[in-house]
C-alpha cells in the first residue's frame, strides 16, 4: 500500500468510525478496485451490513470475491500475515468453501516463516485435534516453544507453566513474566504466587 493509498484508507476509516457510509465507500470504492486488501475487506463488510439498507449481496459478493483474491495475491507474494488469515478462512468456511487441507498447509507455511499466531495456532489444533490435524502433544509443544520464543503472550504463559511442571523452574519462570509484561492477564496471578512462595494454580486453555 503506497503512503497515498494509507492516508485514503485512514480518511475512509474515520468516516467509517462515524457512521458516514457513504462517504467511506466513495474513498474505498478506487482502493479496492485496485486491489488494496484492507479496502476490499471493509467494502465486504459494509456491503453485508444490515445498515441504512447498505446491505446487497451482489456487491458482497463481488467484494468478497475481490478480497480474497487480493489475500491470496499477498499470500502467495509471502505477506505471513495474509497466509494466516487466508488460513482462518479456510478453517471456517468464511468468503471461501471450508477446506481444512488448505487450512492446515496455509497455517503451516505462515508458522515456518516465523508468524507466532500460525505457531501458536498450529499448537493449539495439535492439541486439541482440530482441522483434520491429530492429537499430537509433541507437535503441540514444539509449535508453543517456538510461539513463546517469538513473545506470544499466551504461548510464554502455557510454555512458562509446562517448564514448571518440568521442574525448570527459573526459565519457566521468565516466560510467564513476560507474558504478564505483554498483558496476559492469566500470568499475574501466577507470579503473584510465586512472589508470594505459594502454589500457583495454573488455568491452561
Amino acid at each position: 500500500m503506497t503512503s497515498q493509498h494509507q492516508f485514503t484508507f485512514n480518511q475512509a476509516q474515520k468516516a467509517y468510525d462515524n457512521n458516514e457510509l457513504e462517504q467511506t465507500i466513495h474513498l474505498l470504492t478506487p482502493l479496492g478496485q485496485q486491489g488494496v486488501l484492507k479496502a476490499c475487506r471493509l467494502l465486504a463488510l459494509i456491503y453485508s451490513m444490515e445498515v441504512d439498507n447498505h446491505a446487497d449481496t451482489t456487491c458482497a459478493h463481488d467484494w468478497q470475491q475481490s478480497f480474497i483474491h487480493a489475500l491470496k495475491h499477498a499470500a502467495r507474494n509471502g505477506d505471513t500475515n495474509a497466509l494466516f488469515e487466508l488460513a482462518t478462512y479456510y478453517q471456517q468456511g468464511v468468503f471461501v468453501v471450508q477446506d481444512e487441507r488448505k487450512a492446515q498447509y496455509l497455517f503451516l507455511k505462515a508458522a515456518v516463516n516465523g508468524h507466532r499466531q500460525a505457531q501458536f495456532k498450529l499448537a493449539v489444533l495439535y492439541k486439541q485435534g482440530e482441522c483434520g490435524l491429530p492429537m499430537d502433544h509433541g507437535a503441540y509443544r514444539h509449535w508453543l516453544r517456538l510461539a513463546a520464543h517469538r513473545a506470544h503472550p499466551e504461548a510464554m504463559y502455557l510454555h512458562g507453566v509446562a517448564l514448571m511442571h518440568e521442574k525448570r523452574k527459573a526459565e519457566g519462570t521468565q516466560f510467564i513474566r513476560h507474558a504478564n509484561q505483554k498483558g496476559f492477564w492469566l500470568a499475574e496471578a501466577y507470579i503473584k504466587a510465586i512472589d508470594e512462595n505459594r502454589s500457583p494454580v495454573a488455568t491452561c486453555k
